[in-house]
């Protein structure tokens, strides 16, 4: 129980001596003066695709976020996994490029499964 008490301490003494109590002052006014943006998605013009894992702990957040953005312009991309950069990078990287695509960007750039000499188009006859 010692070490516990004496490690609780040592944090609160570099708590209190490590922070520069400027930065630290600005970072809290900044913080308290935030705006809430969720009020303002509704009315973005650019087209947003939101990613989440579907164990991620903030899949909660991305959600409440797109159901408070214009359908018309936006997204969401529920994938397997917690952190999909980790769990799914491949699948996250196929699905973005899918979405520059269908914005009229990047369609020279081929994914991993149409490079492997698979055709959209009808076979000879």
């Amino acid at each position: 129980k010692k070490d516990k008490l004496s490690e609780v301490r040592q944090f609160q003494d570099r708590l209190y001596t490590g922070f520069n109590r400027q930065n630290l002052a600005r970072f809290v006014n900044r913080y308290m003066a935030r705006t809430n943006f969720i009020d303002k998605l509704k009315t973005m013009k650019c087209r947003v695709l939101m990613v989440t894992g579907s164990r991620s702990a903030h899949m909660k957040d991305v959600e409440r976020t797109y159901s408070a953005m214009d359908r018309q312009n936006s997204e969401i991309l529920k994938l397997d996994g917690g952190d999909v950069m980790d769990d799914n990078p491949e699948k996250l990287a196929e699905s973005m490029l899918f979405f520059l695509q269908g914005l009229g960007l990047a369609s020279s750039v081929r994914s991993k499964k149409m490079s492997r000499g698979t055709s959209l188009s009808a076979p000879d006859a």
